[in-house]
């Protein structure tokens, strides 16, 4: 058997998608398929990150208060206040935020539409 007679789609099963109906159909329904879902990640993703940066502006506001003398600067006290933190975060990013989260996703939203549009067509 010669090498270069070999192709990727002789290589696959005979029942398999991809040998009935090509690489190009296989992918687009794929890409179809993955549209909703790409559009939630997004949000998430847009979420996630205003979430982070939420609890890094929390932080870092909570540098410039003075220390408390009742209780000292503890490491338990510092992974207390982070966890705090990180919970005010995600819970102010959860309700209208900033509205950083929204702003991003309407910025990406369409380049997944696009992307739909210029396979359909």
């Amino acid at each position: 058997m010669d090498i270069e007679s070999i192709t990727v789609a002789s290589a696959l099963p005979a029942t398999s998608p991809v040998r009935s109906q090509g690489f190009g159909a296989v992918f687009e329904g794929q890409l179809r398929k993955a549209a909703p879902v790409a559009n939630e990640e997004i949000r998430q993703a847009t979420e996630d990150l205003e979430a982070f940066m939420l609890t890094q502006m929390l932080a870092q506001m909570r540098k410039t208060l003075p220390g408390d003398s009742l209780f000292g600067n503890s490491q338990t006290q510092a992974l207390y206040e982070s966890m705090l933190d990180e919970s005010l975060g995600r819970q102010l990013a959860q309700g209208r935020g900033m509205g950083l989260a929204t702003m991003l996703y309407q910025q990406m939203q369409p380049q997944v539409a696009n992307t739909l549009t210029e396979i359909e067509g």
